[in-house]
């Protein structure tokens, strides 16, 4: 197997071996949960849901005691091993930092360290991920057996490479940990000046060193009409940015500000406040600028004439802050338009309004900016592992 990236003075091509010729694999499993004498030990027990947020885990949300580990099919897995989840949550991994056990959803790898590093094992999971996802069964539950997954081929390099490669890749993701606690910092510092702002603890004043006067309470339909968005199909839209496909679409997911596509064409103009009106996502509120679509699953606030300006930054964050406890849960999630029009929000006079705004829009662009640092990052990590894998 040749290699795109080398390290070190290594240039011997690279094998391909069984992950059973460099790993044990062992299963989980699950004690009686109506015997309490086998539960809440001190055993970490992981189920597949935790596994993926961290590279390294060591306490779980259940544990064992010694009875529970003996009277199940558990096993323990050593410290220093990898877990792998292989029913419905596919292939996600995470590095044992002391003896732990998991339920019937893993098959765990504890390496040969005379043939693979732990770390390096742990860096394949996108191929092991690929793997389980092609190669899993099942109708209620996707999983992939021990069998299955013990004759996959893995690249192996020798272990001196095998280091290199870790602890490059280790680098990258220090930089990412350290990427993502600074945005997390930052959405932490403006919901705090948030907070202080709507309780007047942070109070904005006019030129002259002048309070701007008391907030007035206001329903949301004395001040917008409230509409909704218009059916439309994501086939018919670009997943990227072109000269003719330049106008965004917004729909109901949060992430990049909703943006689920770019139309030839647009339906609204201007500063306009929208928020999700159904699914796991509902409440959720953004101010928009510019030209742009919204899909049947928003909800559309537009100023009337005498409060031309209040679609602000501003208001969408009064109402972002209130939305979410007047969605019903009744079923699918839902936040209808005549539950939002009757909502009472603050209302500054507009000049104070403007200053909150720009100061909270700044606050955002920020956070943006460094959100867009950490993408990079992501995007450079992928990079360099298809160009040292492939």
């Amino acid at each position: 197997m040749t290699k795109k990236i080398s390290f070190g003075k290594d240039n011997e091509a690279w094998k391909k071996v069984a992950l059973e010729s460099v790993a044990d694999i062992i299963g989980g499993g699950t004690p009686s949960t109506l015997l309490p004498s086998f539960w809440n030990g001190d055993i970490p027990w992981f189920t597949p849901t935790e596994i993926g947020n961290e590279k390294y885990v060591s306490e779980s949300l259940r544990s064992l005691t010694d009875s529970g580990l003996l009277k199940s099919s558990a096993k323990i897995v050593p410290a220093n091993s990898i877990l792998l989840t292989t029913r419905a949550k596919l292939g996600e991994m995470a590095i044992t930092s002391r003896d732990v056990t998991t339920n019937q959803g893993f098959q765990n790898l504890v390496p040969n360290v005379e043939k693979i590093t732990t770390e390096f094992l742990f860096y394949l999971q996108p191929i092991i991920k690929a793997y389980c996802e092609t190669h899993a069964s099942g109708s209620t539950f996707r999983e992939i057996s021990k069998s299955v997954l013990s004759k996959m081929t893995i690249p192996l390099p020798s272990i001196p490479e095998q280091v290199q490669i870790a602890s490059f890749l280790s680098t990258l993701d220090e930089r990412i940990e350290l990427q993502s606690k600074k945005v997390e910092l930052l959405s932490e510092q403006k919901n705090g000046y948030s907070q202080k702002i709507f309780s007047r603890e942070l109070v904005f004043k006019d030129d002259n060193g002048e309070s701007y006067g008391e907030w007035k309470n206001l329903k949301v339909k004395d001040v917008f009409h409230v509409s909704r968005g218009t059916v439309i199909a994501k086939t018919s839209l670009s997943s990227v940015k072109t000269t003719t496909f330049k106008y965004p679409v917004y729909s109901s997911q949060t992430t990049n500000q909703g943006l689920m596509g770019w139309n030839s064409t647009f339906l609204l103009e201007g500063d306009k406040i929208t928020w999700t009106t159904d699914g796991a996502n509902a409440g959720t509120v953004f101010s928009r600028k510019g030209q742009y679509s919204c899909t049947n699953v928003c909800g559309i606030l537009t100023a009337k004439s005498s409060f031309i300006g209040y679609a602000n930054e501003f208001v969408s964050e009064a109402l972002g802050r209130v939305a979410k406890k007047y969605v019903s849960y009744v079923g699918n999630p839902k936040l209808m338009s005549n539950i939002v029009a009757e909502i009472e929000l603050p209302f500054p006079v507009l000049e104070e309004q403007k200053k909150v705004a720009n100061f909270l829009l700044a606050l955002e662009q920020n956070i943006k900016l460094e959100k867009q640092k950490l993408e990079l990052l992501k995007q450079q990590k992928q990079g360099y592992m298809q160009r040292i894998f492939t």
